[in-house]
């Protein structure tokens, strides 16, 4: 994998996933506000797990539904560990549980569908790269 790759999906995991979270944080607690600092720590959590995903990623792991479970079960226990251990962004009970576990959800098939358009997209630009070369190749033939 080459490492503007993996740089792009680590972007694209971090945003999108942060711009879902603060989406969500907003019309769940959007009476109470949002302070500056609980952005940078919602901002914080998603890298965190952006950089796992994209350490992850690296796993030669062959089947989809596993590699998705994986991301999955990565992204929920980072949420955990490190927004509620360490951060301490919520409180450990069972309404907090489902409410955040309801929030991994939305903001894990939003981001899994963004990386998939990024790759669609990616992919077209690369057989659109390929047609170009195959015509110049074909022309270059053709006049010698």
């Amino acid at each position: 994998m080459d490492f503007r790759k993996l740089i792009s999906g680590f972007f694209t995991v971090t945003c999108t996933s942060f711009t879902v979270i603060i989406l969500l944080y907003c019309v769940l607690w959007g009476d109470d506000g949002i302070s500056p600092r609980r952005v940078f720590e919602l901002f914080a959590v998603c890298a965190v797990i952006g950089a796992v995903v994209v350490v992850t990623s690296l796993m030669p792991v062959q089947s989809d539904i596993l590699r998705m479970g994986i991301y999955f079960a990565e992204v929920f226990v980072t949420v955990f560990l490190f927004g509620g251990g360490i951060l301490r962004l919520f409180p450990f009970n069972g309404k907090m549980l489902l409410t955040v576990l309801g929030m991994t959800v939305a903001a894990y098939f939003v981001v899994m569908a963004a990386v998939m358009a990024n790759e669609k997209m990616c992919s077209h630009e690369i057989k659109q790269k390929k047609a170009e070369m195959k015509k110049k190749t074909a022309k270059k033939s053709r006049a010698a």
